[in-house]
């Protein structure tokens, strides 16, 4: 008697029934699984991580001092404000990829809070008695792409962080999220 074949992912990875791929173990993986981050499991490869993440957030300070100070750029008579949209695609890539190194919020907050503290200090800075931010629609640019593509970045990151919550979950490592007071939930008989 023949066994039946086991079902493969394209990439060559077991996968359930539904075509989704395992986990190593064997479970199925959750269908957004892709985009949970993979954190390094030694102490210096995590100590790197970290690093890496405060260069990044240095380099978000960085951008956002070079975004105010190109703000006021004209092509002919014509302004371009194109520094702000620039540096909400620093402030968006380095929350993710924080997300992505390390696994947690509190490094993907780490460039958003160094985007705002960065960004309100020179707003209220004056050098020889004027403004480094001109106060019209150009500041308000800068100001509201770099504050969505920060909720943006650290939204997309909450969301992976819950998906991933919800695969080790259903993968059974006993990692569950906190029980809310008046939801019942279903436990299985090893839980009780």
């Amino acid at each position: 008697m023949s066994t039946p074949a086991t079902p493969t992912a394209p990439d060559g990875t077991p996968a359930a029934p539904d075509g989704i791929p395992a986990a190593p173990d064997g479970t199925p993986a959750a269908p957004g699984d892709t985009a949970s981050p993979t954190p390094t499991s030694s102490p210096g490869a995590a100590r790197l991580d970290r690093v890496i993440v405060g260069w990044l957030t240095l380099l978000v300070v960085i951008g956002t001092l070079y975004a105010v100070l190109f703000l006021p750029l004209y092509l002919g008579v014509v302004p371009v404000p194109v520094s702000a949209l620039l540096g909400a695609g620093v402030v968006f890539l380095a929350i993710r990829l924080s997300y992505r190194l390390t696994g947690s919020m509190l490094a993907a907050l780490a460039p958003a809070l160094g985007w705002l503290v960065a960004a309100v200090y020179l707003s209220f800075s004056r050098t020889l008695g004027y403004p480094l931010v001109i106060g019209d629609w150009r500041a308000t640019l800068l100001l509201g792409v770099g504050a969505l593509a920060a909720a943006v970045g650290v939204g997309l990151s909450w969301g992976a962080h819950q998906l991933a919550m919800v695969a080790r979950t259903r993968a059974g490592d006993g990692v569950r999220p906190p029980d809310v007071p008046g939801v019942t939930t279903q436990r299985t008989p090893a839980e009780h």
